[in-house]
C-alpha cells in the first residue's frame, strides 16, 4: 500500500507530498493536485495573494526592502503568499512573508523536487510547492519547461494578483488574470513592466478590451495588500 502510495504521488494524482503532515516539512502537490487545499484554517477567509514579478536576482536594495514588505504585509493580514517559486522579486517577497509568519505556496515549472533544486530555484521558505507537467505540445521535446503552463496554474490559483516589476513572464501572467476577471494590483516602483500596465490597460480599453474586474496602482504595499482584499472580499 505504501509502495502505490508513493508511485501516486510521484505521478501526481495524489495532491500531498509524503511526510507532509508532519510540522515544518514541505508539502508537496503533483500536477493535478491543488494546494489552496493545504492551507491550514485560521478563523478568518484566507486569500491567496499572487505575487507575479521578475526573477532577475540583480534587484535594487530599496525594491528588495519593497517587496520584502510587499509579502510581510499579506502575512500580517492573515493571508497567503503565491508565486511561481522563482528567484527575484517574487522570492523577495517570500522571504518578507515568512519572516512575518506568513504561509506561503509555491508554484514550481518543473515536474520534480529534483528538477527544482538542480535549477537553482528556491525551496526552504515554502510550505507548500506545486510541481507541475509539460503542456503536451512540449513533450518529448529537450529543454523545454513548463513556464508559460506555470503562469495559468498561478492565476488560477490566486484570489488576487499583485504586479511587481516583471518581464514578459510577468505581462503573460498579467494577460491571464485580467482575462480571467482577477483583481489586479500593480505596485508601482519596483521597474520593469509594472510602469508600463497603466499605459497598456488603455491601449486595450481603446481597442474594446475592458478590464471587468479592477485594476489598481499603489507604491505603497501594505495599502496595496489592504485594498485588494477589500475587492477581494467585496468590502469595498
Amino acid at each position: 500500500m505504501r509502495t502505490l502510495r508513493v508511485l501516486l504521488i510521484a505521478f501526481g494524482f495524489l495532491g500531498i507530498g509524503l511526510g507532509a503532515a508532519e510540522a515544518g516539512r514541505l508539502i508537496q502537490v503533483g500536477p493535478h493536485g491543488d494546494p489552496q487545499l493545504h492551507i491550514p484554517a485560521t478563523g478568518q477567509r484566507r486569500l491567496v495573494f499572487g505575487v507575479m514579478g521578475g526573477s532577475a536576482t540583480n534587484t535594487p536594495p530599496k525594491v528588495t526592502a519593497l517587496m520584502q514588505r510587499l509579502g510581510a504585509a499579506i502575512a500580517k493580514a492573515g493571508h497567503v503568499t503565491l508565486t511561481g517559486a522563482g528567484t527575484g522579486l517574487p522570492q523577495d517577497a517570500i522571504v518578507g512573508a515568512k519572516n512575518a509568519g506568513g504561509f506561503t505556496m509555491g508554484v514550481s515549472p518543473w515536474r520534480t523536487r529534483k528538477q527544482h533544486i538542480a535549477e537553482g530555484d528556491p525551496l526552504a521558505e515554502f510550505d507548500v510547492m506545486k510541481f507541475t507537467s509539460l503542456p503536451v505540445v512540449y513533450r518529448g521535446k529537450p529543454g523545454k519547461n513548463n513556464f508559460m503552463g506555470r503562469a495559468l496554474d498561478n492565476v488560477e490559483h490566486s484570489h488576487a494578483v499583485i504586479i511587481a516589476g516583471g518581464r514578459n513572464g510577468t505581462l503573460e501572467e498579467f494577460a491571464i488574470a485580467m482575462q480571467e476577471n482577477r483583481p489586479i494590483g500593480v505596485l508601482l516602483g519596483s521597474g520593469g513592466i509594472s510602469g508600463d500596465i497603466r499605459r497598456l490597460v488603455t491601449s486595450m480599453a481603446k481597442a474594446g478590451k475592458i478590464a471587468k474586474a479592477p485594476i489598481i496602482y499603489d507604491r505603497n504595499p501594505e495599502r496595496l495588500v489592504q485594498r485588494l482584499e477589500q475587492i477581494a472580499l467585496g468590502t469595498q
